[in-house]
């Protein structure tokens, strides 16, 4: 059995090993269905990345109308989407530090603050934000969002904040709201957690450290080129590939001008389909 003492605190250790010494990570990171067979996921991820996320007792609605906390939710759960018209399977349980974004709001007198400011939830079946320019400058996939009046805001404290990546059209329900995992089933950095190129937590990091790294250049255009950029580098599939992008270091490396322009110019044509299809 692995001894988990032993192990050089910087190495990753594979999620079967964990599993089978017990660790919490590894218990996390499976899910055994009938006939002993596991699903190896993605775990759950600590990270230090933006913070998007909801605080840990936030009650997310499963597929069998139960509910659970989302820090009880493990990979392969099965969750409604937003509005139950579909059911989603977990693949990563996204686990960060709230004080990125600074502030937690509610929407509502029925609980006491429970999202970061800049997670977006549906408000009578539309998807709202705190701040709709800052969401969509973030995350222009989503499209543009209605104003969320929250009934109160408080200030983060470092606590841990969690977000679900799912399958499917990538949406659940927390509190009795239809939210949005933002970046669906985490495409790329998912897989390299899958084929265990990076644990949960680095994948998570790097992942928000390209927003990091481009801080000055942000721009709808900019964060909507690099999905589609990432999202084609997910489809090839190559584990030669993924090996050579991390050998690069580019989750550490701020991309050059070019590239960046490029990115833009990919991200501004994916924005004027995206309008068109909306009229």
């Amino acid at each position: 059995m692995l001894n988990l003492d032993q192990q050089p605190k910087e190495k990753y250790i594979p999620r079967r090993k964990l599993y089978e010494a017990g660790e919490p990570f590894g218990d996390s990171a499976t899910k055994k269905e009938p006939g002993g067979k596991r699903i190896y996921g993605a775990g759950v991820g600590v990270g230090v990345g933006t913070g998007t996320c909801f605080t840990d007792k936030s009650m997310v609605t499963m597929s069998d109308s139960s509910f659970k906390r989302i820090c009880d939710v493990q990979v392969g759960d099965y969750v409604f989407n937003h509005n139950k018209t579909s059911i989603n399977r977990v693949k990563l349980v996204e686990k960060v530090q709230d004080t990125y974004w600074g502030e937690l709001y509610t929407p509502t007198d029925k609980y006491a603050p429970f999202a970061t400011t800049n997670h977006p939830l549906y408000i009578n079946g539309v998807l709202s934000a705190v701040n709709p320019d800052e969401c969509f400058k973030m995350y222009p996939w989503l499209g543009k969002t209605a104003k969320l009046e929250p009934t109160q805001v408080i200030e983060t404290t470092g606590a841990y904040v969690y977000n679900l990546w799912l399958d499917g059209d990538g949406t659940y329900i927390i509190n009795g709201y239809g939210t949005t995992s933002i970046f669906g089933d985490g495409g790329l950095f998912r897989q390299l957690v899958d084929q265990e190129l990076l644990s949960a937590e680095e994948a998570i990091t790097m992942l928000h450290g390209f927003a990091s790294n481009m801080d000055s250049h942000i721009t709808p255009s900019l964060m909507y080129g690099g999905r589609i950029v990432i999202g084609l580098i997910e489809k090839l599939n190559s584990r030669t590939v993924y090996q050579f992008i991390l050998k690069r270091r580019i989750s550490k490396g701020k991309p050059r001008l070019p590239v960046i322009l490029l990115i833009k110019l990919i991200g501004s044509i994916a924005i004027m389909f995206d309008k068109i299809k909306r009229k």
